[in-house]
């Protein structure tokens, strides 16, 4: 397996300290976010009943926004709180765009040039744009499995049995909008808790220096896999692309999932291939 390490250079606002901690990652995928959003905040913060041979179950993470406390559910560690919060902190910090929701550009000390912009010029990202991107976003759909999948396949029992369940919930509760101001009651299967875990120093983050710093991530949806799996020429997986496999991204959780990867890697061929296999159908 591929095993990252990062170097920055061409620093032209000189070093970086050896304590600043570089986060490589890949964009997220969009699609289905409108009814993670839809997720009541009840079902994400109470822990499963029945956790994997009795191992953490992770934690739902809250962040503080505008003084409100609210849940967060999207991102590689649940950073962001909304659709719309996920698409500012984009602008933001991806793009250097100022909004209504960031007036100010994330300037460093070292960047005089930035710092010194004309306060109170007018966001760079109209609330107009802003609010027709998020609907946009909002009702991307989940693409349709190329193959279906069968909830009573031995893959899908192997699924469960050796513990990716308990984190890659099957079934999630949504409560949705209507036009008339009611709530239609669903069910959506997104294989996600939306919750943060441990998986163990070898996923960790690390500063300029090399040292580990203790990183949770948030239970990556897999639904769509299978869309992913088919369409793209290179898929990786994982917050910076290290694996190049479904099984590669197995094997590289530990910390709360390191049970579920010694139950995976002790399955026989057939039986893993069983399981990789009904992967490729979600």
């Amino acid at each position: 397996m591929r095993v990252p390490h990062y170097r920055l250079g061409g620093l032209n606002k000189g070093i970086l300290a050896s304590t600043t901690v570089i986060k490589p990652r890949l964009s997220p995928a969009l699609f289905g976010v409108g009814l993670l959003e839809a997720v009541p905040e009840a079902a994400i913060v109470a822990a499963p009943a029945e956790p994997a041979a009795g191992k953490n179950t992770g934690a739902a993470v809250w962040r503080l926004r505008q003084g409100k406390r609210l849940l967060g559910r999207f991102g590689w560690q649940a950073n962001a709180v909304s659709v719309r919060d996920q698409t500012m902190n984009a602008f933001a910090r991806e793009m250097g765009l100022t909004s209504t929701d960031h007036p100010d550009d994330d300037c460093t000390p070292a960047e005089m040039n930035c710092r010194t912009r004309i306060d109170g010029a007018s966001p760079e990202v109209s609330e107009e744009l802003l609010s027709a991107l998020v609907t946009f976003v909002r009702t991307l759909a989940v693409p349709e499995s190329p193959t279906r999948a069968a909830s009573d396949s031995l893959g899908a029992k192997l699924f469960a049995e050796i513990g990716c369940g308990a984190c890659h919930r099957p079934q999630l509760p949504v409560e949705l909008l209507r036009v008339d101001g009611t709530v239609a009651s669903s069910v959506i299967a997104p294989y996600t808790d939306l919750r943060l875990h441990d998986l163990g120093a070898p996923m960790a983050d690390e500063t300029v220096s090399g040292v580990k710093v203790a990183s949770r991530w948030r239970t990556a949806p897999l639904w769509g896999l299978g869309y992913r799996l088919k369409t793209e020429n290179y898929p990786t997986f994982l917050h910076d692309g290290r694996a190049i496999s479904t099984g590669e991204a197995i094997l590289w959780h530990g910390g709360e999932a390191a049970y579920a990867r010694y139950k995976f890697m002790n399955l026989g061929p057939r039986a893993r291939a069983a399981l990789l296999r009904w992967l490729e159908t979600l």
